[in-house]
């Protein structure tokens, strides 16, 4: 065995399981994007063998229009990030996978997204050719553009509120919209990811118990949660579609067109992960622990947990005067 794994917190900090990953001339170490011991070991498995394709037999044959022919159809990636690779396919497609480099990670860049920020740049071309040259084999060498440090953004309990309220005036068809309150309500006091609540279906919620099996899309695992009464409430008093959806929507993209209606109607500047943020904040600032906000939440350690948290003065003054 030519890799290692190196267990959360044994490298400068990590959160995940690291994996040490050897063949002859190089040694990388990655993260295995999990804690999951049996998927950090599968995911090993197959970097390893990467590497080995790449660095000693050559590197995998053919164009980076094939693996991002082959990355589309076995993976069906989401409209926008299927025109960040068409973009990318049109203008580097004829290259041989095996040879991209920096350089042209950098033209796509700064061809297709002249003059914008690094942000853009990772989002529209770093993220989406990595992970169609990973899926043909490919390893390219290069560095990502530094993001400044995100903020982590909160609402009041008193604007998150005139958002509930005001979610029924916003129109569907010239009728009121069913979905947009129930949907806030759900971010709001149960803080799972605007993906997670919009796959939510009624075979996978228990209203009687309160209950609730949402999928987590960044770990890969199935978590039940406790619903809040208002939660259950508004679930209860959605109308059954017949499709086994809580919400009519299939996409992000389809809420967000509802929600920026809403904020145009109250003048509130909000995203659905912001809600996320705002669950955690207020969580603690009720007195909830940390360890409950990760059973609460769907986060697997506290460092990500306490992410979702403001470092209030006022908060952090109350507890010291506790003393």
């Amino acid at each position: 065995m030519s890799y290692r794994l190196l267990p959360p917190g044994t490298r400068h900090g990590n959160t995940d399981i690291y994996a040490r990953i050897s063949v002859p001339g190089k040694r990388i170490e990655v993260t295995t994007g999990t804690t999951n011991p049996r998927l950090a070991r599968r995911f090993a498995e197959q970097a390893e063998r990467e590497l080995y394709e790449s660095y000693v037999l050559g590197g995998p044959s053919g164009t980076v229009a094939d693996a991002i022919d082959a990355y589309i159809a076995f993976k069906r990636p989401s409209k926008t990030d299927r025109a960040y690779l068409d973009k990318i396919k049109a203008l580097i497609g004829k290259r041989k996978m095996a040879s991209i480099a920096q350089a042209d990670f950098d033209e796509c860049c700064l061809v297709l997204y002249p003059g914008r920020k690094n942000a853009t740049w990772n989002r529209s071309v770093f993220t989406p050719l990595t992970a169609a040259l990973r899926h043909s084999g490919a390893r390219p060498e290069k560095m990502r553009p530094k993001e400044g440090k995100r903020g982590y953004r909160i609402l009041t309990a008193k604007q998150m509120r005139l958002l509930i309220k005001n979610a029924t005036s916003v129109k569907v068809r010239d009728k009121n919209d069913p979905d947009l309150q129930a949907l806030l309500i759900l971010l709001f006091y149960n803080g799972p990811r605007i993906s997670e609540a919009l796959n939510l279906t009624r075979e996978r919620t228990d209203l009687e118990k309160g209950i609730a099996c949402f999928d987590l899309t960044k770990t890969g695992e199935d978590h039940w949660r406790p619903l809040h009464e208002k939660v259950v409430t508004a679930l209860a008093n959605l109308p059954d579609r017949g499709d086994g959806r809580w919400f009519r929507w299939r996409t992000r993209s389809g809420a967000r067109k509802q929600i920026k209606k809403l904020l145009d109607l109250v003048g509130i500047e909000f995203t659905p992960h912001m809600a996320r943020h705002t669950f955690g904040d207020l969580f603690i600032e009720k007195g909830g622990s940390v360890r409950d906000l990760m059973d609460a939440g769907g986060w697997k350690n506290e460092r990500t947990a306490m992410r979702y948290t403001t470092k209030r003065v006022e908060r952090v003054r109350k507890a010291v005067n506790r003393l």
